[in-house]
């Protein structure tokens, strides 16, 4: 998310949502702090309250991408895959070259078991963000339970080089060899 780079400590998240809260009250519009509320409830760990700011938001605002984002990517974290699709897919409508609906959109419909179509969305972040080890890593598991070995292994072997101690691209792209060799 284009505002998830805030750094607050965790004692000021309380003084964070105090302030977002009164702003909103003051200025229903002001869409800022709707995300900086919602971004410091999610940092609290309190999802649900995140989800529920966003979703005041979108009755004001439906036409904002970002926002569907956010909520997309709250309903993965609470394990709502099939809304998260919904709200991704309005955040690519509404925002096709933000990288982070595409992400989202590919790890929601990886965890709904359509992986065929997982790898597409994932491929088009990976291409927004070559470097994005996150993007990198997932697309490498969904192209092997897709069994394009190969192909997992280029996107595996990038996010390992990046992230060397990161355990599930080393298991995933073990997996993979190991496939290669099997003749599988």
């Amino acid at each position: 998310m284009r505002n998830s780079n805030k750094i607050w400590t965790d004692d000021q998240l309380p003084k964070v949502i105090e302030q977002c809260s009164i702003t909103i009250q003051s200025d229903p519009d002001f869409i800022e702090a709707y995300l900086d509320l919602s971004l410091a409830l999610k940092l609290q760990g309190r999802l649900d309250e995140s989800a529920e700011v966003i979703q005041s938001a979108l009755l004001r605002h439906s036409e904002i991408g970002q926002l569907h984002t956010r909520l997309s990517d709250l309903q993965c974290m609470l394990g709502d895959f099939y809304q998260a699709t919904i709200h991704a897919r309005q955040g690519i409508d509404l925002d096709p070259l933000d990288y982070e609906p595409h992400y989202i959109l590919g790890c929601a419909l990886c965890y709904l078991g359509k992986c065929e179509e997982s790898a597409g969305y994932l491929q088009k972040a990976v291409h927004m963000e070559p470097d994005n080890v996150n993007a990198r890593t997932m697309l490498g598991i969904v192209l092997c339970r897709i069994r394009q070995w190969r192909e997992s292994i280029e996107h595996l072997t990038y996010a390992q080089d990046r992230d060397p101690n990161n355990r599930n691209t080393q298991e995933w792209l073990k997996f993979a060899h190991t496939q290669i060799k099997r003749g599988k």
